[in-house]
């Protein structure tokens, strides 16, 4: 089955899991902004690694809490989840305007602003994730997303880049222009969301969220909890890239670049990937990048940010793909006997937000080094997060040829 057959069946996915999509595609524009430029833009203002990890600390305190407020209130009420979409998506809207003022107060609003938004959105949208999205069409759907993904990354960055480039003989600062953009982009997918029906989560039960933390899910938990130790992977490569190619317009340009040759790696590999092999792709992507981040950890040139980014072009798609799907069968799989959807959402969450802080924690303890010893410790832990996912879905894969799921 061919790319272009897997974009015609977008059309078979569930009306709302459509809809879903193109808000997440839409908002996407300005969580690539922030993702590729407004961490670079924190990281010069706020005081280089230390002040940029400080307010890492702070933006995942706050997306977890939002979705604590919601596991909170869910055990009185029924809560509806279409308005914590709306709610999210406005919010992170909301959040870039706390930028343009170039300080380190705003730096520290729009952090906290901006990941309640994202707490928010991502709580419902996990939510409506797992109850529309059929099991069969998982694999289509996450190859249609990262291919969406893929496709705002190109023209993003590039767009950006070049604005950058443009205004650097104005006396206008480019992040100006920028902030007001990633505000408008979150702005328009609202309008997707008033075709969103309602989906009330039932109440919520502590019993639900013990069913999580029991013995016989070890394995399923080690899964979620390794995705947390190679989150830092992305911001320590777009660190580097930005340490390496001086500014933003060479960023912005070069990412574009790598994020072409990407969609088109995605394109020839989608037609590889089936229920059967899947396991196996993920695996050889796990290892690949694992290696990869290694020998880049000890080698921070401009050289091996080319190695590396040519590497990346295949293995990142599949590994996007790959783990988006795993992950899903995994909170399906940790569901309660109430078959509550949120309680392994909001316990995965949990898991996630521990395990992310260990990590920063480490690098803050490592921070007072110069900046090449973080982003080499930085690289070593995501590595050794990818080799244990690998190494988890072996095991997995082993007992259920044996029988034992």
């Amino acid at each position: 089955m061919n790319f272009l057959k897997n974009f015609i069946q977008f059309k078979t996915l569930d009306p709302v899991v459509r809809q879903l999509v193109i808000v997440a595609v839409v908002s996407s524009i300005g969580q690539i902004i922030f993702g590729t430029f407004i961490n670079i833009y924190a990281y010069q203002i706020s005081g280089w690694w230390n002040g940029l990890l400080r307010g890492m600390v702070g933006m995942l305190t706050t997306t977890f809490l939002a979705f604590l407020v919601v596991g909170v209130f869910s055990r009185k009420y029924n809560i509806n989840m279409k308005p914590l979409l709306i709610w999210g998506v406005f919010i992170y809207g909301l959040s870039f305007l706390f930028m343009i003022p170039k300080d380190i107060t705003s730096i520290i609003a729009w952090y906290i602003v901006y990941w309640i938004g994202n707490g928010l959105f991502y709580c419902a949208f996990n939510t409506y994730e797992l109850k529309r999205v059929e099991i069969k069409h998982r694999g289509n759907y996450s190859g249609i997303w990262t291919a969406f993904s893929w496709l705002a990354k190109i023209l993003v960055p590039l767009f950006v880049g070049l604005l950058f480039f443009l205004m650097k003989d104005i006396s206008i600062d480019p992040y100006v222009v920028l902030l007001p953009i990633g505000s408008v982009s979150c702005f328009i997918s609202l309008y997707r969301l008033r075709k969103i029906p309602n989906e009330y989560l039932p109440k919520l039960d502590l019993a639900d969220i013990r069913h999580f933390f029991k013995r016989k899910n070890a394995r399923w938990l080690f899964n979620v909890s390794l995705r947390g130790s190679y989150w830092i992977a992305s911001l320590a490569l777009l660190i580097i890239s930005f340490y390496l190619l001086k500014t933003e317009a060479n960023v912005g340009i070069y990412t574009s670049i790598i994020a072409l040759f990407t969609l088109l790696a995605l394109i020839s590999i989608w037609r590889q990937v089936n229920e059967n092999n899947r396991v196996r792709y993920l695996g050889f992507a796990c290892l690949g990048l694992a290696l990869m981040y290694i020998f880049y950890a000890y080698h921070i040139t401009t050289l091996w940010l080319i190695v590396v980014s040519i590497g990346s072009v295949t293995l990142v798609p599949i590994q996007s793909i790959m783990d988006k799907v795993n992950y899903m069968r995994v909170l399906e799989s940790l569901q309660s006997p109430t078959q509550n959807i949120f309680s392994p959402i909001l316990s995965a969450e949990f898991l996630l937000y521990v395990i992310r802080m260990v990590c920063i924690g480490i690098l803050l303890f490592l921070v007072w080094s110069n900046t090449k010893t973080v982003m080499k410790y930085a690289l070593i832990i995501s590595a050794i997060g990818v080799l244990l996912i690998w190494f988890s879905l072996r095991m997995r894969e082993r007992k259920q040829r044996d029988g034992r799921t």
